[in-house]
């Protein structure tokens, strides 16, 4: 006897696999309470999503860009709009974020504030929370490490977490945005500088041989430097908006150099600066670099003497020596026509 065995296919419906993804960190415009301009919050900004990116493992975690986080929003969100943690967090998930770090910037009596906030999206748990204070914003500036790292450090050991294919579309997510993409978005800057023709760089790469000059560059944070010769290089952070059209930077630059001031000296006086001999006469000023000078008198008419100027850049000083004549006789002696010694009146400058 045979028996059949009957195997019956059994139908199930299952959900796609989930694939581990790396945790996704969407880093909030900071609201504005301080009355800072737009270019300051949107560099204030910036600087947290870098103290977040330079903490964060970048093998297991991901930063959202400004420009990602304007591309993935619903058409009609406005961030300026959300003011409370759960409207952040659902911001976050919107965004198909893991975690949202939001945050203020205000001012408490003679301080600008600085609060970050850490939440989970998936749970709304309120994790942790960072403030500092300055009493300018250069000072709040150099803190935003101080704020930004502690709370970036709460995801350092999160494990991503596994999820759906199509999370982005689940959450709303505008189709065909890419979470990480660069957008492209660049802005028509004009460096100038006074004097002209100063070199710029940009993030350490040459843009502009010689000031002025007009580039086409990526939006967004950029270290710029200018350099020209017997000028003090001038190095800033800016932020270029993507709606800044023609953005203009222009700096004047100081100079590594200064003037001394000759005027009240005596036409023809010789002095020796620094091992080279110089006349009085010849300009008003000499132009010195910026630091302390030895400065002596070489005149034969005048006693040695030395003095030590400082030169500060971009000033003018005038030289204060004291001239000291140097002593001397005349030995006069006069005879008649017979060659004898004779008395006479004796004028030396009609007198």
């Amino acid at each position: 006897m045979s028996l059949a065995l009957v195997i019956l296919g059994i139908v199930a419906l299952c959900p796609g696999t989930a694939s581990a993804e790396p945790v996704r960190v969407a880093v909030l415009e900071l609201d504005n309470a301080g009355g800072l301009s737009e270019a300051e919050v949107a560099y204030l900004s910036d600087l947290v999503r870098t103290a977040v990116v330079a903490t964060v493992p970048a093998s297991s975690h991901l930063v959202m860009t400004r420009e990602s986080i304007q591309e993935l929003l619903p058409e009609g969100t406005r961030l300026k709009d959300c003011l409370d943690a759960v409207c952040e967090v659902e911001i976050g998930r919107m965004l198909g974020a893991d975690y949202v770090i939001s945050g203020d910037v205000l001012t408490y009596g003679e301080e600008y504030r600085l609060i970050l906030k850490l939440h989970d999206c998936e749970s709304a748990a309120f994790l942790t929370s960072r403030t500092v204070g300055a009493t300018d914003l250069p000072g709040l500036e150099v803190k935003v490490a101080e704020a930004a790292g502690p709370v970036a450090i709460r995801l350092g050991g999160r494990n991503p977490r596994s999820r759906p294919p199509a999370d982005s579309d689940r959450f709303g997510v505008r189709g065909g945005a890419d979470w990480f993409t660069e957008l492209g978005s660049t802005a028509v800057v004009r460096f100038e500088s006074e004097p002209a023709g100063a070199a710029v760089w940009v993030d350490g790469r040459l843009v502009c041989a010689s000031t002025p000059c007009s580039r086409e560059l990526s939006t967004g944070l950029m270290t710029i430097t200018m350099e020209r010769a017997r000028y003090r290089a001038r190095q800033d952070m800016v932020h270029v908006g993507n709606d800044a059209g023609e953005f203009e930077v222009s700096w004047n630059l100081t100079p590594n150099f200064g003037w001394l001031l000759l005027e009240d000296l005596p036409d023809g006086l010789i002095l020796d600066i620094d091992g080279q001999s110089h006349s009085v006469g010849s300009g008003p000023s000499l132009e010195l670099d910026a630091r302390f000078h030895v400065v002596r008198v070489i005149d034969p008419r005048y006693q040695p003497t030395s003095v030590d100027v400082r030169i500060d850049p971009g000033r003018s000083v005038p030289l204060s020596i004291e001239l000291v004549p140097r002593e001397g006789a005349l030995r006069l002696s006069a005879v008649d026509a017979d060659d004898n010694a004779a008395v006479v009146d004796v004028r030396i400058d009609g007198e």
